[in-house]
C-alpha cells in the first residue's frame, strides 16, 4: 500500500504517552505507532459504508417479502447495523425509481448496462484502508456486522465472505475452508461434505478495488483469485438467511 508523508504537531505530554505505548507494544517506531493507533481507532468506529448490489434488469430486489420489497429489508438491516453511507448499484429502472421515491438519502449508481457484481463497485469513493460492506439486494439476514468485522480484521485479509449452511448444495456454490480461510469453491455439487455456501454479504478493504478490472467483472472471479492467495476469510453465520424469490 502506498505511503504518504505528513507532518504532525502534538502536545508534548501526548507525544510522551505515544512513545510509551509504542515501546510497550513493541511497535518499532513513532511513525508506525501513529499509523497503528489511528487504524485501531478508526476500526473501533465500525463499518460505516455499504454497497447494495441491485442487479440488472428485472432484478429480484423488488420481490415483496412480508409486504415490503427485499431491498427495503436490506436498507433496514444496514441502518440497524450503524451504516451511515449507502450506495445502490443497479441497472434496473424500477429499482432506481423505487429508491428515488422511498430512499432519497441513498446514493444510486445507475448503470445503463449491468457492469457485473465487481464492476458495479468501480464508482464508489472509498479509501484504501477503509473497510466497507457489500451485499446482494435480494438477501434477507440479521448478521452481526460488528462481529463479522472483528473476524475480518483479525484475519488481516482483503475480503471476508459471510457463509451460511444449506442442505441443497446442488443449488449453490459450496465453499471449502481451512481454519477461517476460504481455500476454494465447488459449483453446485450433487453431493458435498461441506454445506457452507456464500450468503451474499461481504466485508472488503478499499484496496480490494485495485483488483477490479475495467469494464464488466464478477466478484466470484476475484474471490477465486483471493482464495488462492490466502486473502479471503470466511465468517460462518447461523442466523436467519434467505433470498427473495
Amino acid at each position: 500500500m502506498a505511503k504518504k508523508r505528513i507532518s504532525l504537531t502534538l502536545d508534548e505530554d501526548l507525544v510522551e504517552t505515544l512513545d510509551r505505548r509504542i515501546e510497550e507494544e513493541g511497535i518499532g517506531n513513532r511513525s508506525k505507532g501513529v499509523e497503528t493507533f489511528l487504524r485501531d481507532y478508526l476500526r473501533s468506529q465500525g463499518v460505516r459504508t455499504a454497497v447494495i448490489l441491485g442487479g440488472g434488469r428485472e432484478s429480484s430486489c423488488l420481490v415483496e417479502v412480508d409486504d415490503e420489497p427485499a431491498i427495503a429489508h436490506a436498507l433496514t438491516f444496514l441502518t440497524e447495523a450503524g451504516i451511515e453511507r449507502v450506495y445502490v448499484a443497479t441497472a434496473d429502472p424500477p429499482v432506481r425509481t423505487y429508491l428515488e421515491a422511498e430512499a432519497p438519502d441513498v446514493n444510486v449508481l445507475y448503470e445503463d448496462e449491468a457492469m457485473g457484481t465487481a464492476g458495479s463497485l468501480d464508482r464508489i469513493d472509498i479509501a484504501e484502508d477503509e473497510t466497507f460492506l457489500v451485499m446482494n439486494g435480494d438477501v434477507l439476514c440479521d448478521i452481526d456486522v460488528g462481529d463479522m468485522a472483528r473476524t475480518h480484521w483479525d484475519s488481516d485479509v482483503l475480503a471476508t465472505m459471510a457463509l451460511t449452511t444449506s442442505g441443497e448444495t446442488s443449488e449453490y456454490g459450496v465453499v471449502q475452508m481451512k481454519g477461517n480461510q476460504i481455500v476454494g469453491f465447488t459449483e453446485k455439487p450433487e453431493e458435498s461434505e461441506s454445506h457452507l455456501i456464500n450468503a451474499g454479504v461481504y466485508l472488503l478493504e478499499g484496496a480490494f478495488l485495485n483488483r477490479v478490472p475495467e469494464g464488466r467483472s464478477q466478484l466470484a472471479d476475484l474471490f477465486e483469485q483471493l482464495a488462492g492467495e490466502g486473502e479471503l476469510a470466511g465468517y460462518v453465520y447461523d442466523g436467519e438467511w434467505r433470498e427473495a424469490t
